[in-house]
């Protein structure tokens, strides 16, 4: 895409990594196992795959690692991967590579074989776009990426006020035409992702709540599509982004 496209989309997708598929910023679905690669025999084990892609240009991320659990694999030249993550078992997926933002996701469990399809990661250059979107913004301290996600019978996520804790000296802000918004005070209909809470204390846990009018919050552990998503998500000082979705019913 061109340059200038790209850029004013960045400092979406480096707080969110979202804006892909759907209502995610990944789109899987259970699966059957692969045909290559490892083959699982281990009942212990399903099978969990998934492509790596550059947000900028589209192109697959060859050499990425992506852990989940105590199981890592490394993407080959088309970006794909294949690994065994511990079936019934929550693990936290980490996606890092040369050059790129690492990625933090929520903790999640599968209970059976998996395709988690594209999961797109920023840049190193353009991450550096946070220091002028965010009024504030501390690189020591963390940035949680926030996606509410309407489910059941909730009709929208539109309305909806995020609260989190600790507060201490950490900010949101809620996004708007795939920005942050210095004036929006809610979540709008459609945005990925919802909103960015940045300045948090690295590695503390972070509890986010919703307050919506005509939905409650779901509560964790909550199943999507064949995935169960838990509450807890892990954050990080640096060139380094977490990922959570909460979901309303």
């Amino acid at each position: 895409m061109p340059r200038f496209v790209a850029l004013s989309l960045v400092p979406a997708v480096v707080l969110s990594l979202a804006a892909c598929s759907g209502g995610d910023h990944q789109s899987g679905g259970t699966t059957p196992a692969p045909t290559t690669g490892p083959t699982n025999t281990d009942p212990a084990f399903v099978v969990q795959t998934g492509t790596i892609i550059d947000f900028d240009s589209n192109k697959a991320v060859a050499g990425a690692t992506v852990t989940a659990g105590d199981q890592s694999a490394t993407t080959d030249a088309k970006g794909a991967y294949t690994l065994k993550v511990r079936k019934g078992m929550p693990f936290d997926m980490i996606v890092s590579a040369p050059n790129y933002v690492k990625l933090l996701e929520q903790g999640t469990v599968l209970d059976a074989n998996y395709d988690r399809g594209k999961t797109p990661i920023v840049p190193l250059d353009l991450g550096t776009l946070l220091h002028d979107t965010l009024q504030g913004y501390d690189p020591s301290l963390a940035v949680l990426s926030v996606q509410v996600v309407a489910t059941g019978g909730c009709a929208s996520e539109a309305h909806t006020k995020i609260k989190f804790s600790p507060e201490g000296s950490a900010k949101i802000k809620y996004f708007l035409n795939k920005f942050p918004s210095n004036t929006v005070e809610e979540v709008q209909p459609g945005e990925l992702p919802s909103a960015v809470i940045y300045n948090l204390p690295p590695g503390m846990p972070v509890t986010v709540t919703l307050e919506n009018e005509s939905c409650k919050q779901a509560p964790f552990p909550f199943t999507q599509n064949g995935i169960t998503y838990e509450a807890n998500v892990k954050t990080e000082a640096g060139d380094v982004t977490a990922f959570q979705r909460l979901f309303l019913q």
